[in-house]
C-alpha cells in the first residue's frame, strides 16, 4: 500500500530562549550554524503518526514498530511530504531533501528476537578515593578500574576515518563530489606528521597537521 500526505511543521513551544532545550530557539540554533529554531525530532515523527494510522490502522498503536533515522533538520512552517510505500517510511521537504527515512509495520519488528535482556548483577562500590579527572587523564574506552568497555563495539582506525570523511559526505548527500581522494571530486585534504594506523589509538589526538590544502592551494603549512 502506498500513501502520501502533506503536513506543515511547527514548534511545540514558543520560539524563545529555553535553557533546558536551547537548540529549539532561533537565537541559540543560529549560533550552532542553523538557519533557525529546530523542530524536535519527536515532533516530526509525531507528524507521521496520523499517516501511519491511515495506512496500517489503529492496531499499529497497540502492536506495531518503527525503525527510522533522522537525516536532516526540520524548521517551523516547512511543508513536508510523509510517504508510506509498503513498509518504507520517508519524510521529504519541498526542497526534495530527506528528513526522515526508515521502515515500519504491524506486529513484532523483524529484529525483535535479536534483542537480549542483560543479566542482572550487583552494583559495585565506588572507587575510593575518587580520582580527579581531567581531559588529560580521563580513561578512554575504560572504566576507572582499567577494564575495557565495549571492546566488541569499537571501530577500527580505518572505519573511524571513513566515518569522518566519506560517510559524512554521504550523510549530506555529497558523496559524489567529496569524501574521498578520487578523480573528479573536490580534493581538499590534510597531510599529517604520523600515520593514524601506525600509532597507539590513544595518541591519535596528538598527531599534528603538517599541511592543509583547500581549493587547490595550501592554506596552512607547519
Amino acid at each position: 500500500m502506498s500513501i502520501e500526505r502533506r503536513v506543515k511543521a511547527y514548534l511545540q513551544n514558543p520560539d524563545a530562549p529555553r535553557p533546558e532545550n536551547p537548540i529549539h530557539s532561533t537565537d541559540t540554533a543560529q549560533r550552532y550554524g542553523y538557519s533557525g529554531a529546530l523542530v524536535g525530532g519527536a515532533n516530526v515523527y509525531g507528524f507521521c503518526v496520523p499517516v501511519v494510522i491511515e495506512a496500517l490502522g489503529e492496531r499499529w498503536l497497540d502492536h506495531g514498530w518503527a525503525d527510522v533515522s533522522f537525516r536532516r533538520p526540520v524548521y517551523p512552517d516547512e511543508y513536508l511530504r510523509v510517504r508510506i510505500d509498503g513498509d518504507a517510511l520517508s519524510v521529504v521537504g519541498d526542497d526534495e531533501t530527506v528528513r526522515i527515512s526508515g521502515h515500519l509495520g504491524s506486529g513484532d519488528a523483524p529484529w525483535l528476537a535479536e534483542l537480549v535482556r542483560p543479566a542482572r548483577r550487583a552494583a559495585e562500590p565506588a572507587a575510593d578515593p575518587l580520582p580527579e579527572l581531567t581531559p588529560d587523564n580521563v580513561p578512554v574506552g575504560k572504566d576507572l578500574r582499567g577494564r575495557v568497555w565495549g571492546a566488541s563495539q569499537r571501530v577500527s582506525v580505518t572505519e573511524a576515518m571513513k566515518i569522518c570523511t566519506l560517510n559524512g559526505a554521504y550523510a549530506s548527500f555529497e558523496e559524489n563530489t567529496k569524501g574521498s581522494l578520487t578523480a573528479g571530486k573536490l580534493a581538499d585534504f590534510v597531510i599529517l606528521d604520523k600515520d593514524p594506523h601506525s600509532v597507539d589509538p590513544h595518541s591519535i589526538i596528538d598527531i599534528k597537521v603538517v599541511r592543509t590544502v583547500m581549493g587547490g592551494r595550501t592554506t596552512y603549512q607547519a
